[in-house]
Order: C-alpha cells, then structure tokens, then sequence
C-alpha cells in the first residue's frame, strides 16, 4: 500500500493532499502563487517500506556489502586531502542521520585541515 493508501487515502486524494503540504511548506519561502503556477508534479518515496534499502543491521549476512558500512577506515581523510561524507561511512548508513551526521564530521575535517595549512604556511 501507498503511504496515501495508509492514511485511508485513494491514490488521487494522496497526490492532491502531497500536493498541497508542498505547496504549504514552499509557499512562504517563493509566495504560493508562484508555487503553485511553476509546480508541475510531486512524488514521494517512502525509504524505509523499499526492501532494498532498509535492512536492519542484524539482517546483514557476512555476503551483504552493507555490513561495512560505518566501518573506521571510510572516515578517514586521505594523505591528498580527499574527505569522504555520505550514509555510507557512518554507522546510521542508509538515513538521513547518517548523512547529516557525515557532512558534519567532514566539513570538521576540512576546517581543520585548512587551520593546519594555514598555520604552516604562517
């Protein structure tokens, strides 16, 4: 079932109601209006009902690539300065926490690294 379908929605009711959260949550930013004239469709995709990418970590056999996900060497910035941020290399790989809590950890990086080049360039 849809998530429209899960909430007692038909499937036009869904889309009209995606539709219109849309336009209530971009409205204030671009004026409703204008939302609403340039919007030409809306999707959703629910993550965590698709089973090829919620898994469960106590799901993962020795066979299945995720089960390194997280793991301490993806963290690691390389000697050329290359940062590596995604789901991927955090324990929460596959969520959004994941990724926010990536982006955090190598914009950290970054910023320290440019304080050691700045300092030894000083």
């Amino acid at each position: 079932a849809g998530v429209g379908q899960a909430a007692g929605l038909a499937a036009g009711e869904a889309d009209a109601r995606l539709r219109e959260l849309v336009g209530e949550s971009l409205g204030p930013a671009f004026g409703r209006e204008l939302v609403e004239s340039e919007l030409t469709g809306v999707a959703f995709k629910s993550w965590i009902a698709d089973p090829l990418t919620h898994v469960g970590s106590a799901d993962k056999d020795a066979s299945d690539p995720r089960r390194m996900y997280g793991h301490y060497h993806l963290k690691q910035p390389t000697g050329w300065g290359v940062h590596f941020a995604g789901t991927e290399t955090e324990a929460e790989a596959g969520h959004m926490e994941g990724a926010v809590i990536a982006g955090e950890r190598a914009a950290q990086e970054v910023l320290e690294a440019l304080d050691q080049e700045g300092a030894t360039a000083r």
